[in-house]
């Protein structure tokens, strides 16, 4: 999948940001996303109204449907702005990490997990298809569930197919059948928790952390010294698994979305709603 190019968007003033296509998801869900990167050395310089009118030109020339920006919580000048230019703030983003994996919290129990073998992979991919509510597409109120859901699902496919140099997959639970997953990426001592979720039909209070936890029996037995993840704030019962581990929180960024008003694909806003 070639790199995307990004693209200035430009007013009368000058350029504001840049956009590009996002190939990944645009592919998964059968038309263009985008996303736009904001410049970090100052706040907005220029009239709302005028950058949105340059984004709405880019997404009617690109077909993008929804734009997508990160901003970090400290870039307070950007909030209201980009308000005014029409985006909607749909999740806060954190940045997890456990710096130390031999000294952390030790839970009464943990969970043996073991990696995932070939008759594994449909009820993983099934897990990843079905069990999230949380990540900046499920928790924006226009963008159909389906296509959420569809994204982790095909995501986890793919890694299952042609996993990585350092990619692991742990479950627990029966051969072919298990309840619970944790997609990892291992680089020597330092590990990435992509994504985990345990089946809706298995969870409960004490499953998810047991797992967790006996994924970091695992990944300390292979040497991981360290693991960092990114989580929605909103996913306050994962956050409180991360704490009892002894992860950290930091890095919090407010994730925004531009919507297409003629976009059919999109849920439409609450007020457009026809009513009996």
């Amino acid at each position: 999948m070639t790199t995307p190019v990004p693209t200035p968007l430009h007013t009368t003033t000058g350029p504001w940001a840049t956009a590009h296509v996002i190939p990944w998801d645009s592919e998964i869900f059968g038309f263009p996303v985008g996303c736009i990167s904001l410049p970090t050395e100052s706040g907005p310089n220029l009239p709302p109204r005028d950058a949105a009118a340059s984004l709405e030109a880019w997404a009617a020339n690109t077909a993008a449907v929804l734009v997508d920006v990160a901003v970090s919580a400290n870039e307070l000048t950007w909030h209201a702005w980009l308000e005014e230019a029409g985006f909607r703030c749909i999740d806060l983003a954190l940045h997890v990490s456990l710096t130390s994996v031999k000294r952390r919290p030790k839970l009464l129990r943990s969970l043996e997990v073991r990696e995932a073998r070939g008759e594994d992979h449909a009820a993983i991919i099934g897990i990843a298809g079905s069990s999230f509510d949380f990540g900046r597409y499920h928790r924006d109120p226009r963008f159909p569930r389906k296509l959420a859901d569809r994204r982790f699902a095909v995501w986890v496919e793919k890694h299952l197919q042609a996993p990585g140099t350092g990619t692991r997959f742990f479950v627990a639970g029966p051969g072919g059948a298990p309840w619970a997953f944790m997609f990892c990426d291992v680089n020597k001592s330092a590990a990435a928790w992509n994504l985990g979720g345990v089946s809706r039909t298995s969870s409960n209070g004490l499953l998810g952390p047991m797992f967790f936890a006996g994924v970091l029996d695992a990944l300390e037995a292979e040497g991981v010294k360290s693991i960092h993840s990114k989580i929605s704030a909103a996913n306050t019962a994962v956050l409180n698994i991360y704490s009892a581990l002894g992860f950290q929180t930091a890095s919090p960024q407010f994730v925004y979305h531009w919507h297409r008003n003629d976009a059919a694909i999109l849920i439409p806003p609450p007020h457009t709603l026809s009513h009996p």
